[in-house]
Order: structure tokens, then C-alpha cells, then sequence
């Protein structure tokens, strides 16, 4: 899939087409452990942090969308770079690794110190 030609999607697998994030403003430590209870799986990309979900977009066709020219918005003005990849992501699935990844956190002021 090539979007506007850009050589980064030249060879793509369409992860983009294969997820949902929705960034997370509130920085309290609190409401990560809140949303890891709830069984939200979260992910941390070029210091944010995200709501995280797989799933393909019903236009995908392998790696074709099948609706590229009527696309919503969001993928249209879609730029590939950092998290384009499943590996660009730190996922936070449990309070473990969200003690584990704490200090990173913090020093990239995505949850803010003294709120944990």
C-alpha cells in the first residue's frame, strides 16, 4: 500500500489499517492503573501514551484498502514514521509493566511525578 508515495509504505503490511489509539491527556498515574484494570491495554510511542486496540479496519483487503479514495480523514492525513510499527510501541498490559516502565514515564513527562 503507497500512501501519497511515500517510500515508507512501499512493502508496508498496513499495520496502521490494524489498530486504534486514541491518545491519553490525563497524566495521573492513578488512571493508568485505573484503565489496566479494566483490561485496557495501553501503549507508550514517542512519549505518549495511548488507549491501544487490534483491530483491521473493515476496508482492509490484506494490505489494500478498499476504500482509499472515499477514506475517512484520519487516514488520509495519516503520516507514516513512528508508530507505524508494532515495534515503535511499549505495551502496558498489566500494573507490572507499568511499574516497570514508571521512571520512563515520568522522564518523558507522559504521567507526572508524585501521582503514583
Amino acid at each position: 500500500m503507497t500512501i501519497m508515495g511515500l517510500d515508507e509504505c512501499i512493502g508496508c503490511d498496513a499495520y496502521c489499517c490494524k489498530y486504534i489509539n486514541i491518545s491519553i491527556q490525563d497524566r495521573d498515574y492513578s488512571y493508568f492503573e485505573f484503565l489496566l484494570y479494566h483490561g485496557i491495554t495501553l501503549a507508550y510511542c514517542a512519549k505518549s501514551v495511548y488507549f491501544y486496540i487490534e483491530k483491521d479496519c473493515e476496508f482492509l483487503d490484506g494490505t489494500t484498502c478498499t476504500k482509499y479514495d472515499e477514506r475517512p480523514n484520519a487516514c488520509a492525513d495519516y503520516m507514516p514514521g513512528l508508530g507505524c510499527k508494532k515495534e515503535d510501541f511499549i505495551f502496558i498490559n498489566t500494573i507490572e509493566d507499568l511499574e516497570n516502565n514508571k521512571q520512563l514515564l515520568i522522564d518523558n513527562n507522559v504521567i507526572e511525578a508524585g501521582t503514583e
